[in-house]
């Protein structure tokens, strides 16, 4: 799923150095792939897959809640697991389970700036078992994808730590 999402964007970037980079990515990317591949998203797995979002009462584009997915588990729990083993093995997604429906709230009766409206966004609940199917399988190599430059993926780092830097950089370099 990953080789062709970042595949279309490496080619004719950069040296032949940061092409090298690329592939040595997407590689690893399938290799992580085919691992996610063998894995079973059955009952087992659900609490882990669903945990995040399960007493949600949101509804998505299809109108279903993941209090719904959740509680007829038991019934409908393979079909769905099924569903997300096949976008994740064959690279193709139902274009129902694409949609995302985004809402704009107002934080206050009369909304004249952007900053008095709140973005909500709903996706498909069987979308979002997907996404975060992929970060559970991404999750042990987390700190070997991403630059330690970029803390927000790495556990026990602080973004901030990051702006303080670049403050002093600044800095000095105005000075």
């Amino acid at each position: 799923m990953a080789r062709y999402a970042i595949w279309p964007m490496a080619q004719g970037l950069g040296t032949d150095q940061d092409q090298a980079e690329c592939t040595t990515f997407i590689r690893g990317v399938t290799a992580l792939g085919l691992k996610c591949q063998t894995e079973e998203l059955g009952r087992k797995k659900w609490p882990t897959i669903f945990g995040d979002f399960a007493d949600s009462s949101w509804s998505g584009p299809d109108g279903m809640s993941p209090i719904f997915f959740h509680k007829y588990c038991h019934i409908m729990g393979r079909d769905v697991s099924m569903c997300v083993l096949d976008i994740l093995n064959n690279n193709i997604i139902n274009s129902q389970l694409n949609f995302t429906d985004i809402v704009l709230l107002p934080k206050c009766l009369t909304s004249e700036h952007i900053t008095d409206i709140c973005v909500i966004s709903f996706c498909n609940v069987v979308y979002k078992m997907t996404s975060k199917a992929i970060a559970n399988c991404l999750k042990p190599f987390i700190d070997s994808l991403i630059s330690s430059l970029q803390s927000t993926f790495v556990p026990d780092c602080l973004i901030m730590d990051n702006v303080l830097v670049v403050y002093e950089l600044n800095h000095y370099l105005s000075h």
